[in-house]
């Protein structure tokens, strides 16, 4: 089944939420904190994963900034998603989320 994306391109159902679920596991993220961390509520970002709800452009953008991603690759199959994930894993800001969910928090605020 397809459905369209947030720029309007026909996607797989569900993969974007594979695809975060599968990052968050690399960055050893939890969808709490990963919620927190962009200003979402935990069941928004539950939705989003488990492809009830696709997000809105922003929060699209704000995922892929996260994870140091593009869209197209947010969106794309899931081993591309996950070997471009991992090419950048050190330099993505969310890792800063692993390492202190609160001081994170504090700096993205700030």
């Amino acid at each position: 089944m397809c459905q369209t994306s947030t720029d309007g391109r026909d996607v797989e159902h569900g993969r974007l939420g594979r695809n975060l679920r599968h990052l968050l596991g690399l960055h050893d993220v939890s969808q709490q904190d990963l919620a927190r961390y962009l200003g979402l509520s935990p069941q928004g970002l539950w939705n989003i994963l488990h492809g009830r709800s696709e997000p809105r452009s922003r929060t699209a953008h704000a995922l892929a900034v996260a994870f140091g991603v593009n869209l197209d690759v947010l969106f794309g199959d899931t081993g591309t998603c996950v070997r471009a994930g991992a090419a950048v894993f050190e330099r993505a800001p969310v890792r800063a989320i692993a390492a202190a969910p609160e001081q994170a928090t504090a700096a993205r605020s700030a």
